[in-house]
């Protein structure tokens, strides 16, 4: 590290950070963070320091404490643009996970924000094709190039590409239809319409079931399944090539079930939501139940995983958001040493009703046994289950079948 002077490292700092002198901006603004904390624009300039000096991991911890700042500062935007910063350098750092966690905090930042800047750089790194040494046109850059090749920009112009070649718009003019195995049968069907292109057709030679969803892992759990990948084939010595794998459906160890069979693509079942599937259609926008925390379709009255009425519960929702945030608010003036506001009466303990649907021989069938109660609210404990009693059964359109 190069000498530096503690007196005016700050404004060094931020000198250095103007000339993009970066290795003297990261000595000198390190130096004035060690002295007293940096604010976010200063952080934000650390971490961009950090980042031209080869400093992955300090310019990630730099932006991460600017981002809290700017969320404590109450300025949504601007944290929404650190936290694409963040996506974008973890993708970079073959952190896809949590890229994606770090993308999606800025979606939930900018949902209800005027349109802005800050759209056009989450829509950029939510939009990416793919350009080979060839000049081959891609939707994905991880995608095999037989099947998804769209054409040459050496022949065709990239709008024209974009816009005429169906190998190109295999996510947006994919439906139900196009979907096999578990995820034709889910309830997220026409919302997911089978997640990540290239995670199927790597394992499974053809996109529309991925295993790698958490929602179909908790799903076939419940009903005493795990799948399993088991590797037949190697790939092919040529770029993005894939092998062979088989998809092993079996019994968790301890649960009775079935033997373990192999998953076959057979013709699918109707879709719970197989309703106007025009190609290109944007996907609906779902309704959080707050009592289950589940997302459910927006035409639903009852919450087909806990029964509770999903109108209830967003009222509930709201009134717990509010109780909780008025308890932040005394903590923030108990901190700062001021007393608290004349106490009123707790609320009262809230029972959201539920919608029983009556049985019947289908495999919709579902009778609602528990009682739902919002989070941070006293409930009475659960009455013992009768010993050798039946399994309450899941709704079907929560997607979890048995292939």
């Amino acid at each position: 590290m190069a000498q530096v002077n503690l007196g005016n490292a700050l404004e060094s700092g931020r000198d250095a950070v103007r000339r993009h002198a970066w290795r003297e901006a990261f000595d000198q603004l390190t130096a004035a963070d060690q002295a007293e904390s940096l604010n976010a624009d200063d952080l934000e300039g650390l971490a961009e320091a950090a980042w031209w000096s080869g400093r992955a991991d300090a310019c990630i911890s730099a932006r991460e404490r600017a981002y809290a700042l700017q969320i404590e500062a109450g300025l949504p935007r601007r944290a929404a643009l650190i936290a694409l910063a963040l996506a974008k350098g973890q993708f970079e750092q073959q952190a896809p996970a949590v890229g994606t966690a770090w993308l999606s905090r800025a979606q939930r930042l900018l949902r209800d924000e005027p349109i802005g800047i800050e759209h056009g750089y989450l829509a950029r790194l939510q939009t990416v094709i793919a350009l080979e040494a060839d000049g081959t046109v891609k939707g994905c850059p991880s995608l095999p190039t037989i099947g998804y090749a769209g054409g040459n920009i050496r022949t065709l112009s990239l709008e024209d590409i974009w816009r005429t070649s169906p190998a190109i718009h295999f996510g947006r003019l994919r439906t139900i239809d196009d979907l096999w195995g578990f995820c034709r049968g889910c309830y997220y069907a026409d919302v997911c319409r089978g997640g990540c292109t290239w995670t199927t057709h790597s394992l499974l030679g053809r996109p529309g079931n991925n295993p790698y969803c958490h929602y179909r892992v908790t799903q076939l759990a419940r009903q005493g399944f795990r799948e399993r990948i088991v590797k037949k084939e190697d790939a092919a010595p040529s770029p993005f090539a894939v092998g062979k794998f088989e998809l092993i459906l079996e019994p968790v160890p301890g649960a009775v079930s079935e033997p373990a069979r192999s998953e076959a693509p057979a013709p699918p079942a109707p879709a719970p939501q197989a309703g106007n599937q025009g190609q290109g259609r944007i996907p609906p926008k779902l309704t959080l139940c707050h009592s289950c925390y589940q997302f459910v379709w927006p035409s639903e009255i009852a919450c087909p995983f806990c029964g509770t009425d999903i109108e209830e519960s967003a009222a509930a929702g709201d009134r717990e958001h509010a109780r909780l945030e008025a308890l932040i608010a005394d903590v923030e003036m108990l901190t700062r040493g001021q007393a608290l506001p004349t106490r009123r009466e707790p609320p009262p303990r809230l029972e959201l009703p539920l919608i029983k649907r009556p049985p019947s021989d289908g495999p919709g069938d579902m009778e609602v046994l528990v009682e739902a109660v919002p989070r941070g609210m006293p409930s009475s404990p659960p009455a013992s289950p009768e010993p050798n009693a039946a399994p309450v059964p899941m709704p079907h359109s929560g997607g979890a079948t048995r292939v």
